[in-house]
């Protein structure tokens, strides 16, 4: 979409509109993760509180079911 509206502009030069084209080809599209993200001891380490936070409201919730 961007290469199609790159060639409609009027206000660049021919020559810009190919120095742009290929900067458009090396684009490639890329998912960022932190790098523990593969590590299940440092991943669970990082959400262990999460996790027990979670557990703590799930229990809260069936006491008030339960009363």
């Amino acid at each position: 979409m961007f290469d199609e509206n790159l060639n409609k502009l009027e206000w660049i030069d021919e020559q810009s509109k190919i120095e742009a084209q290929k900067k458009l080809k090396k684009i490639t599209e890329k998912v960022g993760y932190p790098n523990f993200i593969n590590n299940k001891t440092k991943l669970n380490e990082r959400f262990v509180n999460y996790l027990n936070q979670s557990i703590h409201v799930v229990r809260i919730l069936v006491i008030r079911v339960i009363q």
